[in-house]
């Protein structure tokens, strides 16, 4: 564990000892088992600020950077939540389980975003966000050549097209916060069965 991570670290666990009235009694999960709903959290947190984003850029009269901004941050934390980085091994969402039969509807502004996600943010693909012409330049007289580039970026979609993917973000808030719920009985189960009183006790906050 690096210094700023245990720094941290220390600094969640005095935000939660702060909160905590004398009411309750709070436990840190082992970080094996708190995994999964540290993932939906993430996920939830995604997912409001891609509502928000799409809020703003439907009501707002922006500079293009902001504007842009926001895209690409709504595009890539999408993303975030149907890919997973192989060494942390956090919970990710699929696509079979979210958009099956009577969620099939989303799908196309899934596909739409995921298509994006990898050849407008991730990588430099083929698509209608960003297209370019290359032409050659010459003087009449000179016969001097300059090679140019024109090229438009869309920066933003349509007010429909936002409003369709605020509607999918809802839906998939509802199946992070299912999974969330699932994840979180779990732990409650496993903390219960594989620790002694003594064991709970040492993890106490």
């Amino acid at each position: 564990m690096t210094q700023e991570r245990e720094k941290v670290i220390r600094q969640l666990i005095e935000k939660v000892k702060q909160e905590n009235n004398g009411e309750y009694l709070d436990f840190a999960i082992p970080g094996f088992l708190a995994k999964g709903i540290i993932g939906y959290q993430s996920m939830r947190a995604d997912l409001q600020l891609m509502i928000s984003a799409c809020e703003i850029l439907s009501s707002a009269n922006l500079h293009p950077t902001i504007v842009a901004s926001l895209w690409h941050t709504i595009i890539g934390a999408y993303g975030k939540c149907f890919t997973d980085a192989k060494s942390a091994k956090h919970p990710k969402l699929e696509p079979s389980e979210c958009f099956a039969k009577d969620n099939i509807k989303f799908l196309e502004a899934h596909t739409e975003i995921m298509e994006l996600r990898h050849n407008f943010i991730a990588h430099r693909g083929s698509t209608d966000e960003e297209i370019g012409i290359g032409i050659v330049r010459m003087n009449i007289e000179t016969l001097q050549r300059q090679i140019k580039v024109k090229q438009i970026k869309r920066i933003k979609p349509s007010s429909e097209k936002l409003q369709s993917y605020i509607k999918l973000f809802n839906f998939l808030l509802i199946v992070v916060e299912t999974k969330y719920e699932v994840s979180a009985n779990k732990i409650a189960k496993y903390l219960v069965e594989a620790f002694t009183a003594k064991e709970l006790a040492m993890m106490r906050i």
